[in-house]
């Protein structure tokens, strides 16, 4: 019987969690349980394959900052009763071609490729904050210090971060970020989320479902033991904490509304080491600028197949585009989804169809 029409489909997060349930109850067997996956058969258009292979380039790229608005007393004349701004404060933006330019970097996918599991929300460009590089260097500062004092009784078996920020402000980002740079200075990484994780470890990938993971012997020996000269970082985003036992460093992804109670679990019922909070800062409209671009950039490669590529040097916002970036920055709080999405229902139109030759067509003639 063909199913009913009017009932929606399961989505991927209630097939996984299905797929899951039947494998922990041994009605189906997952494979690559301790062996490599198959990669270049099953996950060839993964952002993990891309990163296993050296795919992932960097990109860089100018903007002048946005205009910032000044606020200038209105002088009107008395007599001048259509004057309809002698009430208001005249706002005017302040000349680009005086400021300096700010420079941006990008990672990037092969065309036809995406960061995260919804290509709508990522696209192949992720771009790179300034603060994201910041934290790198942070974390792995961290991390040479803890290894250079192991051998002190003080001194912590792992290291455990948070980073704490509100919805929709680039947590996953942050964290494909971190992924391709641990991976890229050859230290072995570890990426959940509450469905899957994936796992590169001496060169090789391995993935298993995420509430699984006690189940996979080289992905759950990697992270319950102890640590090795070679640093491992797993990587826990959009709400999984790390399972207690684990021995490797941790930095977990956190909504600032649920950071305390993930705090408490990771500490008190997981029994790690206290985690250290930090918070992602909002963006500024410079970024949101940044962000803009990428954006676009990333619109323009889908709906533009015939491309083989789009360059992102070429991509900018025209006057029209750059006079509403103040405007947008205000109506959506600086929120980089909200802002992006509206941008891609607005400005993301495909591009002008080619012309094409047409053959001249003669009336037919009426028969008689």
């Amino acid at each position: 019987m063909a199913p009913n029409k009017t009932k929606s489909m399961p989505s991927m997060k209630e097939l996984q969690e299905v797929l899951a349930a039947l494998e922990s109850e041994g009605n189906i067997t997952m494979g690559n349980q301790g062996e490599p996956a198959p990669l270049d058969e099953l996950f060839d258009d993964s952002y993990f394959y891309h990163i296993l292979h050296g795919n992932v380039k960097r990109e860089s790229f100018e903007i002048a900052p946005v205009a910032k608005p000044l606020s200038v007393t209105a002088q009107t004349n008395a007599g001048d009763e259509d004057d309809k701004s002698k009430d208001d404060t005249l706002r005017e933006l302040t000349p680009t071609s005086t400021l300096a330019t700010l420079k941006f970097e990008v990672i990037t996918l092969p065309q036809g490729c995406s960061w995260g599991d919804d290509p709508d929300v990522y696209g192949a460009r992720v771009l790179v904050r300034p603060g994201f590089t910041a934290t790198l260097k942070a974390l792995n500062l961290a991390s040479s210090n803890q290894t250079s004092s192991s051998s002190s009784p003080s001194s912590p078996p792992q290291l455990v971060f948070m980073a704490v920020g509100p919805r929709d402000i680039g947590r996953s980002s942050l964290c494909y970020y971190l992924v391709h740079e641990f991976f890229k200075a050859g230290q072995d990484v570890v990426f959940s989320d509450p469905i899957f994780t994936s796992a590169l470890i001496d060169q090789k990938y391995y993935g298993c479902y995420t509430p699984q993971i006690d189940k996979h012997e080289t992905i759950h020996r990697l992270v319950t033991s102890q640590p090795s000269l070679k640093p491992v970082w797993w990587i826990c985003d959009d709400g999984w904490l790390p399972i207690k036992g684990t021995q490797c460093h941790v930095l977990v992804t956190s909504l600032s509304t649920q950071a305390d109670a993930d705090w408490k679990t990771i500490h008190k019922k997981r029994k790690l080491p206290r985690a250290v909070q930090f918070h992602i800062p909002t963006w500024s409209s410079d970024e949101i600028k940044a962000g803009l671009i990428v954006t676009l950039a990333n619109v323009s490669a889908k709906v533009d197949s015939s491309r083989t590529e789009t360059v992102l040097t070429d991509m900018s916002l025209d006057p029209e585009q750059e006079s509403l970036l103040n405007g947008l920055y205000e109506r959506f709080q600086g929120n980089p989804r909200s802002t992006f999405e509206w941008a891609m229902l607005k400005w993301g139109k495909k591009p002008p169809a080619k012309p094409v030759k047409t053959k001249k067509t003669t009336t037919p003639k009426r028969k008689i």
